[in-house]
């Protein structure tokens, strides 16, 4: 036995031995120190901790929980919130003087540790096991393949520490405890981030059936009613928690629902085959985060010590079978779309498949756990056997996945002699247990090599993050150098407009720096924005607006007013010629506007609904003057619409290059359609001469207008690279090039600017400020993408919105005359969220009153 105080510690030992490992991880990966990478790559950089700053701004009074422009062009907030932002570990940003790359190590090295901390304390109290080898199987957990290849989902390992602590609790509380730490633990979950709340909540609703059915033999009395009342009493506790979160789930579930579209992204489905998915059970197997199978490595110990949990005479039969059962069920989660999208919440989620993967390995490794204190007893020639099977197996994985028959490779024979090597220590380990040999340093060998396994994975788990990572310096000059711009900018103009930023590697700049911006993430797809931008030509794929595809004239109707400029040379902003406000008095034609042919009429199209006046900036560019050279490609003529056709996918690059001659004072737009591709992807075409404002080299996003470049005088080019390995079929996309003409903007201008909406005060959620109608212009335009929940006041009363453009704008219909007009942004989900929680947390604390005064009256009636 072991003395109390060093069984206290042991979550506390996984939890540095977690931290050392993860620790070493970052710098064998060049992240601490070496070449000095930084963490931040991916979505981690252009969607998470762009969130969590501006989440944090609004905790500090600086933004709005509901609404905020730095989003989309402006969208509501409380869904992206929910389900990024509320892991308690996020306040440590508020800490000044740490860089924001140095705190995302330390909250994902904290993570980690609580997740081996948590998986330890449900050892401990739940399988009541005090075997110091358990810490490693802690910090397997903690380590796995899941928890170290999606260290950049931080908001997705708060469910790799919650759950260990549930299914604890839930285990206790089938054998009597009280409930309310269940219940406060889910509160927790479903606060910390609503999705993984739910993925979990499903494991464990499984874990609560098995551990309920186990429990029925051990009832002396009605199995009925204690069914009942268990059953019961956890439906109210889960019911209950989901009450006392509904401040946050309410409105972002409301949100999500009104916003949800129609998915424009491939989907990652399921596996391929069942020998695939049990191949991931070895170590470094897993390709990439892109690859379609589940990430449930989590060390060789729990693959080694699975088959003997079911052959073990000391382990239940009925346990054997329920825990089989949950097995099942997640394998064919990974074989069956039904099942694979019903545990990811009814989605076929985009590259990151399997999100529930910690979950089985959370399961092998208690597994594992249950196994251990009959270590010695397993036969070794069983054990022997077993192994070599094992690693016959992978043997023979390795010829056949390097056919690549799934467009991917797992297997190679390096990492087969990494499995026979640790496997054989494994082998040689049990021998000692057998012979009782050097008790004394079996537990630090035993530990050292488990480390060292983890360490190997979690290497190659970090180091094929598909995203790449860049030097930590990079970013922070990028970052200080554009918040030097914005913060220059808002001091000179503190007025409400959008800022482009050229030359910005951050998607989410304007959410990272709190800005209205163009290129811009959101967590809800506003599908009727993203297609009526698209109409424009303005690249705007599925839930992403691009900073590609504008024209002087979009961006002065959308309130483009400064271009900043990121450039180790010459940083800085100009502004804009021509830039409307916000909102401008247009004409009543916009209530009508519909786009439907290519965007350069779509744009003719809108200007003069808005102005009630012809205008005409684009004219056609005819075959006769355009001349194309295609490589490996085959083109046509239609209608002025080039068409293009890669003549093989699969086994040649391709590259077409399109010349016409310039006409004086004018110049040349191509609009590229790329027919299907929904996404900026690397197997879509690429632009490789596109110039300022644009990159010299970016992927052509769907219906996308580009400017020409002017390599020789008199002449203009685009030129497009088609990549080996594409798998799109580009037979039914075009070019459509044009001449642009912009002299009439300054008259364009001046008609909508006559009359723009001057505001007096504003903040995300909020506007406010003076307006005059006229007969000939009585809409009040706004490029504020439309939500019902705008509520606006005209001279202190209520008037109906409208919705233009296609229903992607919001409008006002205004009489004629000046007016005093305020926009705010009401969801009318978070009064009721926040009602239903309050009740539910006052209704929550009389009945902790009244158990806490019941039991005290039982303790006072033994006593006597």
């Amino acid at each position: 036995m072991f003395h109390p105080k060093k069984v206290k510690l042991f979550p506390l030992y996984a939890a540095v031995l977690a931290t050392l490992s993860y620790i070493i991880i970052f710098g064998f990966c060049g992240i601490l120190g070496f070449d000095n990478s930084t963490v931040l790559s991916g979505d981690l950089y252009q969607q998470y901790i762009a969130f969590i700053r501006l989440f944090l701004d609004a905790l500090t009074g600086k933004g709005d929980f509901g609404y905020s422009f730095s989003l989309y062009l402006g969208a509501p907030a409380a869904s992206t919130f929910a389900y990024y932002c509320l892991s308690p570990l996020n306040l440590l940003y508020l800490i000044p003087g740490i860089s924001d790359s140095a705190m995302t190590i330390v909250v994902i090295v904290i993570k980690h540790a609580l997740a081996a901390a948590a998986f330890q304390f449900f050892i401990q109290k739940g399988l009541k096991q005090l075997s110091p080898l358990t810490i490693l199987f802690s910090v397997c957990y903690a380590l796995s393949s899941f928890s170290a290849a999606m260290q950049m989902h931080i908001m997705w390992l708060d469910a790799l520490y919650i759950l260990p602590v549930l299914i604890c609790f839930l285990l206790q509380y089938t054998r009597d405890t009280s409930v309310l730490p269940l219940l406060f633990t889910y509160i927790y979950l479903f606060l910390t981030n609503f999705y993984m709340g739910y993925i979990v909540g499903i494991f464990s609703f499984l874990c609560f059936c098995v551990f309920l059915f186990l429990r029925l033999d051990k009832i002396s009395g009605s199995k009925h009613s204690f069914l009942l009342r268990k059953t019961g009493l956890y439906l109210l506790s889960v019911l209950c928690a989901a009450a006392c979160s509904a401040f946050v789930l309410l409105p972002a579930g409301v949100q999500l629902l009104g916003h949800r579209s129609g998915d424009a992204v491939g989907f990652r489905m399921v596996a391929i085959t069942l020998p695939d998915v049990l191949n991931n059970l070895f170590l470094g197997e897993m390709q990439s985060m892109g690859s379609p199978i589940p990430l449930i490595y989590c060390g060789l110990p729990a693959l080694l010590l699975l088959p003997f949990y079911f052959t073990s005479a000391h382990i239940d039969k009925k346990e054997k079978i329920a825990v089989s059962l949950i097995f099942v069920f997640y394998l064919c989660a990974t074989q069956f779309d039904p099942v694979y999208r019903f545990v990811h919440a009814f989605e076929a989620p985009n590259w990151f498949a399997h999100r529930y993967a910690f979950c089985i390995s959370f399961l092998l490794l208690a597994i594992s756990v249950r196994v251990l204190p009959k270590i010695s007893e397993i036969p070794l020639k069983k054990a022997i056997l077993y192994v070599a099977a094992l690693m016959l197996f992978y043997a023979f994985m390795v010829p056949i996945q390097k056919l690549e028959l799934a467009g991917y490779t797992t297997n190679s024979h390096g990492w087969l002699l990494l499995n026979v090597l640790f496997s054989g220590i494994y082998l040689l380990l049990l021998f000692a247990f057998h012979r009782n040999m050097a008790k004394r340093h079996l537990p630090l060998l035993f530990t050292t090599c488990v480390c060292i396994e983890l360490v190997i994975n979690g290497c190659a788990m970090v180091n094929r993050n598909n995203f790449g990572y860049q030097p930590e310096e990079n970013i922070i000059r990028q970052d200080k150098q554009e918040a030097a711009i914005i913060s220059g900018i808002r001091s000179a103009d503190p007025d409400l407009y959008r800022i482009r930023v050229i030359g910005e590697d951050l998607l989410n700049a304007p959410a990272y720096h709190h800005y209205a911006g163009i290129n811009s993430f959101s967590s809800m797809d506003n599908e009727t924005l993203r297609n009526t931008l698209s109409a424009l030509g303005i690249a705007a794929p599925f839930a992403n607006i691009y900073d590609q595809g504008y024209t002087d004239l979009t961006d002065m109707l959308f309130g483009i007013r400064y271009s900043a400029v990121l450039s180790d040379d010459t940083p800085g902003a100009f502004r804009q010629p021509y830039a409307l406000p916000v909102g401008y008095m247009t004409s009543a034609g916009i209530l009508s506007c519909r786009l439907e042919a290519d965007p350069f009429t779509n744009q003719e199209q809108l200007l003069r609904a808005m102005t009630g006046k012809e205008y005409h900036f684009f004219s056609a560019v005819t075959g006769n003057a355009l001349q194309q050279e295609g490589i490996n490609m085959n083109t046509y003529l239609i209608d002025n619409r080039i068409y293009w056709q890669h003549i093989s996918d699969v086994a040649y690059n391709g590259c077409i290059t399109y010349t016409a001659p310039v006409e004086s004072g004018k110049r040349m737009y191509f609009y590229v359609s790329t027919g299907g591709v929904s996404t900026l992807d690397q197997t879509a075409p690429v632009l490789t001469g596109t110039p300022s404002p644009f990159r010299l080299a970016s992927y052509i996003p769907v219906q996308a207008i580009t400017e020409a470049v002017y390599p020789e005088e008199g002449t203009a080019s685009l030129s497009m690279e088609f990549s080996v390995g594409g798998n799109y079929d580009y037979s039914a996309s075009y070019v459509l090039p044009v001449y642009y003409d912009n002299a009439a903007i300054s008259d364009v201008y001046a008609t909508l600017n006559a009359h723009p909406l001057h505001l007096t005060a504003w903040k995300d959620g909020y506007l406010e400020g003076d307006i005059t109608a006229t007969e000939e212009q009585p809409v009040l335009f706004t490029s504020i993408p439309y939500d019902a929940n705008w509520q606006i006041l005209l001279d202190g009363q209520s008037i109906p919105s409208v919705a233009v453009v296609n229903d992607a704008f919001l409008a006002v219909y205004i009489p004629a005359g000046t007016h005093h007009i305020i926009f705010s942004y009401e969801d009318p989900m978070a009064g009721t969220g926040k009602m239903i929680s309050g009740i539910s947390v006052i209704l929550l604390l009389l009945a902790i009153l009244y158990r806490f005064k019941k039991t005290k009256k039982t303790e006072s009636a033994h006593e006597a």
